[in-house]
């Protein structure tokens, strides 16, 4: 058994549904990409409300590669398949929770009703995992760096940082997030009168209550999105709102049409240009389709545990550690080994597209193959990826999960495992963001850029090396964080 390399890290998405999308990793790439191969197993970890997830550190190369070259060679091919698969099942999911997804909804079903709704939901949320997910995310831990060596022979003896800059360009996608078209909405609801405004903003709260939501998070109410109005317009005549909105709309034309000078530019290789069309889009599925998708389906799933929840007297985060068979044999009333316990330890061995709880024996035999990354005060800088240039200094701020988001005042050095669209707001406040995972297509990569702040991805040991209050200096032009206090 190979060593395992950690892959994700966060304090708020429990083991269920994820595991659902996780899945998919150990089952055959043949469908979703044309490649007959898989991950062996994954490994989940939960410690001190603390979740982790592993992957064999040589399987993401050899399988990776073989993603990649099949993307080189396909072009975009595969991902016109997962996009128009994913496309069709997301319709059934919001169908199937249309009325069951309103934030704090209260939701009464019977024990059938209820069994029902998980035996039509989760067969097509992890099919719809296998469209969004493995190829997506192994592009993001592997892919960029064999895309990367193949475009520098192109780009010759231009330097360094000139090289990541382009690459940055044509590997994220051009399209607006959706906390973008959020905000680019709510600058239009700043245009109104003020006797428009109030209803407007609660036909824009149901329409993005599920912005940040993920898998077990928020759900954003009508006083955050005033709030957020007021951020907006603050010090602002409606002729500069207005061209405010027209910059921000035209940004996904001036995106594409910087990709397309490059293109040009260079002369790169017709395989290799709808190599990376296929990673821009495939990124822009895994982090915003998806998000789109996904979180208005968990506030569905969390309305219909939580009565379930308060009528067998367990706390609901408990029940989002439950696999498959356990769930069906909880809404039959049967009582589940060590459920009370599960999110401060235990260890979960997904394989073969189905996951189980380990013995305290079989831990021992995965946990002893993680590769640690310990701190023991004497490393004074670390290094990763440059998502977004610029240069920072200020104290740091570990954000282990969004539980902890209100911890981070402006001018703030933001430190996390990796961002969702949960720490948005705390990303806002931020002069610079670091993360220990992810790629330059992740999400705190894609959201820095947007906001122009300096960032550095992928540094593996951040949040192990730096803690709260260290004042460091973020060089994101060369991927460098120094301590300097």
């Amino acid at each position: 058994m190979s060593k395992l390399n950690l892959i994700y890290k966060t304090g708020t998405t429990p083991l269920f549904p994820i595991s659902l999308l996780a899945e998919n990793y150990t089952l055959s790439f043949k469908r979703n990409i044309g490649v007959n191969d898989k991950f062996s197993y994954l490994l989940f970890v939960s410690k001190n409300e603390e979740y982790s997830w592993f992957m064999d550190e040589s399987e993401i190369n050899v399988v990776g590669d073989k993603i990649c070259r099949q993307i080189l060679k396909e072009g975009n091919k595969y991902f016109s398949l997962c996009d128009r698969s994913s496309s069709g099942l997301a319709k059934k999911l919001l169908d199937i929770t249309r009325n069951l997804r309103q934030p704090n909804k209260k939701v009464v079903l019977s024990k059938k009703q209820t069994n029902d709704f998980f035996k039509r939901i989760l067969p097509l949320y992890n099919e719809y995992g296998y469209y969004t997910d493995p190829v997506s995310y192994s592009l993001q831990i592997r892919g960029l760096n064999y895309f990367q060596k193949k475009l520098y022979k192109y780009l010759g003896d231009l330097k360094k940082e000139e090289k990541e800059y382009i690459f940055n360009i044509l590997t994220c996608y051009s399209q607006n997030t959706y906390t973008k078209k959020s905000d680019i909405d709510l600058a239009k609801i700043g245009l109104k009168p003020k006797k428009d405004q109030k209803n407007a903003l609660k036909k824009h709260t149901k329409k993005y209550n599920w912005l940040i939501h993920d898998y077990f998070g928020n759900v954003l109410d009508e006083q955050y999105f005033s709030n957020r109005l007021k951020e907006l317009i603050d010090g602002k005549n409606k002729l500069e709102l207005n061209n405010l909105i027209k910059k921000w709309q035209n940004e996904p034309r001036q995106r594409e049409s910087e990709i397309k000078t490059f293109l040009s530019k260079y002369k790169i290789d017709k395989n290799l240009e709808d190599a990376f069309k296929s990673i821009r889009d495939l990124a822009y599925l895994y982090s915003e389709t998806k998000k789109f998708t996904l979180n208005q389906v968990n506030i569905a799933i969390r309305n219909v545990l939580t009565p379930l929840a308060k009528e067998r007297k367990v706390n609901l985060i408990d029940l989002y550690f439950l696999n498959e068979e356990e769930l069906f044999d909880f809404i039959d009333g049967k009582d589940i080994n060590r459920l009370n316990s599960r999110k401060d330890s235990g260890v979960y061995l997904m394989k073969n597209g189905k996951y189980s709880l380990l013995s305290k024996n079989k831990e021992k035999k995965y946990l002893s193959k993680i590769i640690k990354f310990t701190n023991n005060g004497k490393i004074k800088s670390i290094k990763g990826l440059t998502a977004s240039k610029g240069n920072a200094k200020g104290r740091v701020r570990l954000v282990l999960n969004a539980s902890q988001i209100n911890k981070v005042e402006k001018g703030d050095i933001l430190v996390a495992p990796f961002t969702t669209v949960s720490y948005v707001p705390a990303m806002e406040k931020a002069s610079a963001i670091v993360t220990d995972l992810g790629g330059i297509t992740s999400h705190a990569a894609i959201v820095s850029r947007e906001l122009k702040m300096p960032c550095v991805v992928g540094t593996k040991n951040g949040t192990n090396v730096l803690s709260d209050g260290d004042m460091v200096e973020v060089d994101a032009n060369k991927g460098i964080i120094k301590k300097i206090k």
